[in-house]
This record gives structure tokens, C-alpha cells and sequence, in this order.
């Protein structure tokens, strides 16, 4: 009988054994899946910034573009007016050159349209050095804004690099 006895414990003691390792193995299998969980909640979390990111990105861009437009329609008009400005003196000269013809008028009766002719040169000199100084400033704008863009862009990047 002894050895009927010493079967049923060793059974038991193996059954045991087997209850303990599979405890241990759902308890190991909980924390797995609790920790999975945490690192679901922070990749989620990751993607939902970067996501953000992404869209301030693609607004900014598109905001720079319309500004870009923006400028370069004003570079525009600013040149319109300059070659308007510069078609109307010479258009003028050549009315008052030929008005003097006609009418034999003395030379110091044309000072005063020679003044307003200087004048103009000077208003028209005036305009193109306002039209370089935007067309500058606009270029640097932009340069400073594609720079901004630029490292929003690497920001984004950097957190997904190997």
C-alpha cells in the first residue's frame, strides 16, 4: 500500500506542479498584455502627435505658397506701374519735343517741364528702388519661411528615424 500512497502523492505533487506552471504562465501572459496595452496607448499617442504635426506642416506650406503668391502679385503690380510710369515720361517728352517744334518755343519757357520730367525721373527711380527693396525682402521671407518649414520637417522626422 505504501507504494499506491507514494504513486498518489507523486501524481498529486505533479499535478501541482502542472497547476503552478500554468498560474505562472497566465500571470506571465497578464503583464505581457498589460505592457502591450501601455505601448499601444503610447503609439497611439505618437501617431496622433505626428499626425498633428503633419497638418501644421501641409497648413504651413500651403500658407507659404499663398503668401509667396501673394508677394509676387505685388512684385508684379509694383513693375506695372514702374514701365506704366516710364511709358508716360517718355511719352511726354516726346509731346513737349514736338509741341516746342511746332510752336518755335524758347528753350527757357520748357525749365519747368524739364523740372516735372526730373521730378518724374526721380519718382520713377524712387519706385524701382521700393520694387527692389520688396522683391528682397520678399526672397528673404521666404527663404526664412522654407527654413522654418524645412526643420518643422525634420522635427517631425526625428522621432521615427532608426
Amino acid at each position: 500500500m505504501s507504494t499506491r500512497t507514494q504513486q498518489v502523492l507523486e501524481r498529486k505533487a505533479q499535478i501541482d506542479a502542472e497547476k503552478r506552471a500554468q498560474a505562472e504562465q497566465r500571470r506571465s501572459q497578464h503583464d505581457l498584455a498589460a505592457l502591450s496595452a501601455q505601448t499601444h496607448s503610447a503609439s497611439k499617442a505618437l501617431h496622433a502627435a505626428a499626425m498633428n504635426t503633419a497638418h501644421s506642416s501641409e497648413n504651413l506650406a500651403r500658407k507659404e505658397q499663398l503668401d509667396a503668391e501673394r508677394i509676387e502679385a505685388t512684385l508684379a503690380n509694383l513693375s506695372a506701374k514702374a514701365a506704366h510710369a516710364q511709358e508716360a515720361v517718355e511719352q511726354h517728352r516726346i509731346e513737349v519735343a514736338r509741341h516746342a517744334a511746332e510752336t518755335g518755343v524758347h528753350e527757357r519757357s520748357l525749365e519747368g517741364v524739364a523740372r516735372r520730367e526730373e521730378e518724374w525721373e526721380h519718382r520713377r527711380e524712387e519706385l524701382d528702388s521700393e520694387l527692389r527693396r520688396k522683391s528682397a525682402h520678399a526672397e528673404e521671407l521666404k527663404r526664412e519661411r522654407m527654413e522654418m518649414l524645412k526643420e518643422k520637417a525634420r522635427s517631425f522626422e526625428k522621432p521615427f528615424e532608426h
